[in-house]
């Protein structure tokens, strides 16, 4: 198991520093890789972790940093990456180091230059908490940690000046054969022969072996003669050398490198190349045309720049439709931008635009689109946590902020990223504390109070609550945010089992949304009073689980099916009907893990633990299931004490099951139980695969396309582009496209040829 990109298999050359790597790695369990950008630090990581990985019993993990620019977010990006969900008021950090102490695992942090301090402390607190952990990081220089070790990367090797070197020993130069390799790339045939090898070795050596240099350079034959690129190139260095003599040589050769590729690009080109630099990770093509657009650029000009720009391996491209940047590329870009423009006028467009993506995300959320969205979020955030730091950063703007946090409600649940709620929303609600009151800051205060309960901090969510009551009493009279009070008074009720006092408050909560047709909101509060109905045995708790189901069904929002299922497993439960219980928490348990949600199945895998130790069916595998429970629950970060009824029924479970099976035999099957791993977990809990060892693959009839999915891949059997996709279901075209990569993500598939094939061969197993 593991987490290594597809790139960790591409590299030529660097036979010697490979070696030399897992040498230092296995002596050392932090190894840093440091160097000048473009020297190939990170490929190199990633070939050293494709070969160790199997050395590792939890696998090689990449996290990739260069898209994370504040500090506060690393533990929790670190956590995202290990598929460890942090929902708990602890630090990050803390609850990081404790989902790696048991792990035997290899950590790889790429690009930690502008993070130094932060990495520094970080691994400094992972290593001694987690002994089986090694770290492989990368950096433009070191971290300065205790017991760190440090190999400086070198360029490749290059051509020496002998004038006599045959064509063949030339071709074993590992810088030659980058250049060829990518050379051939760009003009099918290319080869290196005694016509052209002195050229070739020359630009080699004016390149100093940066394979960054080199690649950008190669693009270039499609257009320049060899001759004429190193007449560029002699060009260049003259100009940067004479420009700034203190900077290192081959930061100036990179330099010039990277601002030759820039003068090689039209004027257009060039603009787009500095308003390109202002997203983070990733973007589409309506993002680009949103923001880059302006003065000579028009929208439609944007698709044929980028096309230019991926032909000059300024950006990339993948089958998805999706671009992206170097962070080297990217840094030049915003370094000429602030001196061309500035960047506020592209960042305030950027913002614009992903709040208008989290409004539609928002909208979108309670509907057949919520898959999607979820994916589509989930894709974006980095350019959404660059907006939401645009607003906290710029005078004025911290109330947007406020509201795309806000907005994010849903989102920021089903992510697992509670703890980052909390962060931008202590931020903004800070920076807005002297405005005038509004519905919008009502509701960035419910939903912080929210995230916070959600994690089981009783002590900080009612003072929460306290404050956006008195702000919704200064409105006199929003009904919304009457609504959003009443909600959370009744879940404070809730978790601390004041359950006649949570059902009113949710039911009167009900009324005002159900009258404001609110259905984001209004399904949690049914799901909500369907838990405490329950719990209190009302007569109407099975009508109330049932109309909660019925709600997320005829929405065809898939996640909140999966709690809808959840609502009437539990009343099923209650009820005595475990049977019945099992059934609807498996099909919902299958849901979520199939959307790889990790909140869900902590609280399925600890239901369908009592709902077995009821049914009599096995009291080993009751308690197996309740420790699989509490290792998702540890994974992302919640105690159950903060939830006191859960609390109490596990509570009751567990002595059950203790009388039944003795203490021995109990904590026995609950420790084999918690040291499952995630997808074990679930094999077990849906006896797909009860034999399933601890690195068991996601089980087949998990992996499964939702209608809406299904009436997506039948259009693209079709052969209907995207744009025809949307416009027949009447949706956007970022929600087809985000259809598509959902599709081809869960089949393990690569093209819409193959989609099609799927389709037909599905059709042919029903016939």
């Amino acid at each position: 198991m593991g987490g290594l990109p597809t790139e960790a298999m591409e590299i030529i050359g660097r036979r010697l520093e490979v070696s030399e790597a897992k040498r230092l790695l296995a002596e050392s369990r932090l190894l840093m890789l440091t160097g000048v950008g473009g020297v190939g630090k990170t490929r190199l990581a990633l070939r050293v972790a494709a070969d160790v990985q199997r050395a590792f019993a939890d696998g090689a993990w990449f996290v990739e940093l260069a898209s994370l620019h504040d500090e506060e977010l690393l533990a929790r990006t670190v956590s995202t990456a290990l598929g460890s969900r942090d929902q708990s008021a602890r630090p990050s950090a803390e609850t990081l180091a404790e989902h790696l102490r048991d792990k035997r695992l290899l950590l790889v942090l790429d690009n930690c230059e502008h993070l130094l301090d932060a990495c520094a402390v970080l691994v400094s607190r992972l290593l001694p908490a987690a002994p089986g952990l090694r770290v492989l990081a990368t950096s433009r220089e070191p971290l300065s940690a205790i017991g760190e070790t440090v190999l400086v990367v070198p360029p490749l090797t290059v051509p020496t000046r002998r004038k006599d070197r045959a064509v063949g020993e030339l071709n074993r130069v590992e810088a030659v054969r980058l250049f060829t390799e990518r050379a051939r790339a760009a003009v099918p045939g290319f080869t290196v022969d005694a016509a052209n090898g002195p050229a070739v070795a020359r630009l080699c050596r004016r390149l100093e072996g940066i394979p960054l240099a080199i690649e950008l350079a190669a693009v270039r034959i499609r257009t320049l003669s060899l001759d004429e690129i190193l007449d560029r190139l002699d060009d260049r260095y003259r100009f940067l050398t004479d420009g700034d003599r203190t900077a290192l040589p081959r930061h100036r050769t990179l330099r010039a490198t990277v601002e030759w590729s820039f003068e090689l690009c039209s004027p257009a080109e060039r603009l787009m190349w500095e308003r390109l630099s202002v997203f983070s990770g990733g973007f589409e093509l309506s993002a680009a045309e949103h923001v880059c657009a302006g003065g000579p650029i028009r929208p439609e000009h944007v698709l044929d720049l980028l096309a230019g720009l991926a032909d000059k391996s300024i950006v990339t491209w993948d089958a998805h439709g999706r671009y992206g940047m170097l962070e080297t590329l990217r840094e030049y870009g915003r370094e000429r931008l602030a001196a061309r423009e500035g960047e506020a006028v592209p960042r305030g467009r950027h913002r614009d635009h992903y709040q208008r993506l989290v409004e539609q995300a928002d909208r979108g959320w309670f509907g057949p689109d919520q898959e999607a969205w979820i994916t589509g979020v989930r894709r974006e955030l980095p350019n959404i946590r660059t907006a939401l730091d645009h607003c906290l950063r710029e005078p004025g703007e911290a109330r947007a902020g406020m509201r795309i946090a806000a907005m994010m409600h849903e989102y920021w649940v089903f992510l697992g990223a509670h703890t980052e709620a909390r962060y931008w929303l202590d931020r903004a609600l800070a920076l807005t504390r002297e405005a005038p009151a509004g519905p919008d800051r009502v509701e960035a205060l419910a939903v912080n109070a929210a995230v916070t309960l959600l994690q089981g901090d009783m002590a900080g969510g009612p003072p929460l609550l306290d404050e956006c009551r008195a702000e919704a009493r200064r409105l006199g009279g929003d009904a919304t945010s009457d609504a959003l009070v009443a909600q959370y008074t009744g879940l404070i009720s809730l978790f601390r089992g004041d359950l006649e006092d949570a059902m009113a408050a949710l039911e009167t909560a009900i009324e005002r949304f159900d009258a404001d047709r609110d259905r984001n909101d209004l399904f949690l509060a049914v799901l909500f009073c369907s838990m405490a109905a329950t719990l209190l045995g009302h007569e109407r708790a099975g009508a109330i689980a049932a109309d909660c189901l019925r709600r997320a069904e005829e929405a065809r929002a898939g996640w909140a099916v999966s709690w809808g299922k959840w609502a009437v497993g539990f009343e099923a439960w209650w009820s005595g009907d475990a049977g019945h219980a099992i059934a609807c928490f498996r099909e919902g348990l299958r849901h979520q893990y199939s959307l790889d949600d990790r909140w869900g199945p902590a609280w399925n895998l600890e239901s369908l633990g009592w709902a077995t130790a009821t049914e009599g069916r096995g009291p080993r595998r009751a308690a197996r299931l309740l420790g699989a429970a509490e290792s998702a629950r540890q994974a992302i970060g919640v105690e159950l004490p903060g939830f006191r009824p859960y609390a109490d029924l596990h509570d009751r479970s567990e002595a059950r099951l203790r009388a039944e099976l003795g203490d021995g035999a109990y904590a026995a099957a609950f420790r084999a139980g918690r040291d499952l791993d995630f997808a074990a977990a679930i094999a077990f809990a849906l006896e797909e695969d009860q034999n399933a060892p601890g690195t068991a693959a996601r089980p087949a009839s998990v992996v499964r396309l939702t209608p809406r999915e299904t009436e997506v891949a039948a259009l693209v059997a079709e052969g209907l582009t995207n744009r025809q996709v949307a416009t027949r279901l009447a949706v956007t075209r970022r929600t087809a496209e985000s259809h598509v990569e959902k599709i081809l993500t869960k089949l393990g598939l690569t093209s819409r040829t193959q989609i099609a094939i799927w389709v037909m061969e599905q059709a042919a197993v029903r016939r």
